[in-house]
């Protein structure tokens, strides 16, 4: 076997070991400037947020800061929960809060609830024009 390709191999299995043996939750998309007022949390399978709603709704209510209400707005294809804060939150208090979530053994990942998409790609030049 070449031996670049036992080096790719050995690097992809250290990755996914490191990836498999970290612990806590992932904090997704660390919060930049602007206002939080969703996000998406997802408990950890097997765990009973991640089986029932209700309990989902429940734990919500238990981590929420106090001064800071919580509402549970729907279950996700992915099995992630979408919840909103009564009021919007800045950076800091988005990562406040997440940090809340990230501290709760049975949550695998929590991030604001926001857009996603591709930027279009630039060119320095239309490359089908002619130079002239």
């Amino acid at each position: 076997m070449p031996t670049w390709i036992a080096s790719s191999f050995c690097a992809s299995v250290l990755l996914l070991a490191a990836c498999a043996v970290q612990g806590g939750a992932q904090v997704g998309g660390a919060a930049a400037e602007g206002s939080y007022q969703s996000f998406i949390v997802k408990y950890r399978a097997g765990t009973e947020p991640s089986r029932d709603t209700a309990t989902a709704r429940q734990r919500l209510a238990a981590t929420a800061p106090e001064g800071l209400a919580l509402a549970w707005e729907r279950r996700l294809g992915v099995q992630a929960d979408v919840f909103t804060t009564d009021r919007a939150l800045d950076a800091e208090g988005a990562e406040a809060l997440m940090q809340l979530f990230r501290d709760d053994p049975d949550v695998e990942y929590i991030e604001p609830d926001s857009m996603m998409g591709i930027d279009p790609i630039t060119r320095p030049q239309d490359l089908r024009r002619e130079p002239g």
